[in-house]
């Protein structure tokens, strides 16, 4: 009897042992912040998803950090393109500062994934016994492949790399500062598919321009005073004018990086962050909204909302423009109806900054230079050619082009104006239609 009740109290001081265990591992966990893969994830938070622990760099822009495997003693290690944490899907875009530092007595393969455009200073050293790496993304540069983070690898380890990316990688890989300089350690290519995404491509197509016509002067369409119809008699000089916004796509694109310690910028709205200059952060709420995203689809950044001396004491995800050097021509056909006729030297072209804000309408049109667009009058078809709009626009601009015209005595009661665009920004000419405008003959 005496040894049942030992045994019954043994048993209950071990389940509380085990509770109150269990309960301080839950606490260390909660501390720590770290979570699991079918718990809630929020920004700077740690998840463990299959043998890797990842922590949460970007909640708006689904960014997630390779920070180690979640036992030193691995010998395979595979850095995906995507892990889900609490229901949502993050990018891997990045491989922490000592990641696998700790583990190179074991780790013998590595793969990285599609996603990843940066690699922490230190994140491989030491690692003696690793015989190959591959690497899967085409988003690596010479500044994100950080101090030391190859630095006394096997002797004799390989590292397969993208095909088209040999050259590139290679020279970045063996530089002193990333530390793969062993004679017998080789960087071969290989053919791989490619995960395309937007987000990193600089090439990537560029969406159509806004395109409106009107009655009226450059001026007053520039204040949204439109008219597509009027009516007009024989002899009544008839104002027509045009809007061209294009996508600042064709003058720079944003770029994730990895930041290294310093004085940041963070956008209130959204949380991605920008060196600290002011400009590029005003750029960002005020003109851009992402241009990578559709237009629809972009949200509105409020330049109010952003903290600004926002310090972080590790790496993270910054933005910053990549300014494009290709030019965009531009060729504006109009096609006026026999009632009407052009009258000779009225055209006129403009740029004027233009906030996308309802009723702000920036600075007063700047008239362009005649040498830096052609013009050609053929019957009924005006032509205006622009050998590169960026010269004398800026991606915050709207470009203007008004031209006189005249209604003649062969006037029908209804007098059809009509009017296109053809661009080109290394794509391949592409066609945008303007809306046709109406002349009335009362």
């Amino acid at each position: 009897m005496k040894n049942m009740i030992k045994t019954k109290k043994v048993t209950i001081v071990t389940a509380m042992a085990i509770c109150m265990v269990s309960v301080a591992v839950l606490i260390a966990i909660k501390l720590l912040g770290v979570s699991f893969a079918g718990s809630n994830a929020g920004q700077g938070d740690t998840v463990k998803v299959g043998n890797g622990k990842y922590k949460i760099i970007s909640e708006y822009d689904s960014f997630a950090q390779y920070i180690g495997p979640t036992k030193n003693s691995v010998k395979t290690v595979t850095i995906p393109d995507t892990i889900k944490a609490g229901g949502k899907t993050y990018k891997v875009v990045s491989i922490g500062d000592y990641a696998l530092n700790d583990s190179g007595r074991t780790l013998k393969k590595v793969t990285i994934g599609r996603n990843v455009i940066c690699i922490g200073k230190m994140a491989f050293r030491y690692a003696g016994k690793l015989k190959t790496m591959t690497i899967k993304t085409t988003h690596l540069t010479e500044e994100n492949v950080k101090l030391a983070s190859f630095h006394a690898l096997n002797k004799k380890v390989t590292i397969i790399v993208p095909e088209q990316k040999l050259e590139e990688y290679t020279k970045i890989l063996k530089s002193k500062d990333v530390g793969l300089t062993g004679k017998n350690q080789k960087v071969k290519g290989k053919r791989m598919e490619e995960l395309y995404d937007a987000v990193f491509d600089l090439n990537s197509a560029v969406p159509d321009p806004e395109v409106k016509m009107g009655i009226n002067t450059a001026y007053e369409l520039r204040l949204k005073q439109t008219k597509e119809t009027n009516e007009y008699s024989a002899r009544d000089t008839i104002p027509v004018a045009m809007k061209i916004r294009m996508d600042q796509k064709i003058y720079y694109r944003w770029q994730p990086y990895m930041a290294e310690k310093g004085f940041y910028i963070m956008c209130g709205t959204c949380g991605r962050m920008f060196k600290a200059d002011k400009g590029l952060s005003n750029t960002h709420t005020t003109f851009d909204n992402h241009t990578y995203v559709p237009m629809n689809d972009r949200i509105n950044c409020v330049l109010t909302n952003n903290i600004f001396g926002y310090k972080y004491p590790e790496s993270f995800v910054a933005w910053r423009q990549v300014y494009s050097q290709k030019p965009c021509s531009a060729v504006i056909k109009i096609t006026l109806p026999d009632g009407l006729d052009y009258k000779d030297g009225s055209i006129g072209v403009f740029a004027s900054f233009i906030l996308p804000i309802e009723d702000f309408y920036g600075d007063p049109p700047r008239r362009v230079k005649h040498e830096l667009y052609q013009t050609e009058v053929n019957g009924n078809e005006v032509t205006i050619t622009i050998d590169d709009v960026r010269v004398f626009t800026r991606a915050y601009d709207n470009l203007y082009i008004e031209l006189g015209t005249e209604m003649n005595d062969s006037a029908a009661d209804s007098n059809v104006i009509e009017a296109s665009l053809v661009y080109n920004y290394g794509e391949g000419n592409k066609t945008v239609d303007f809306n046709e405008v109406t002349v009335l003959k009362p």
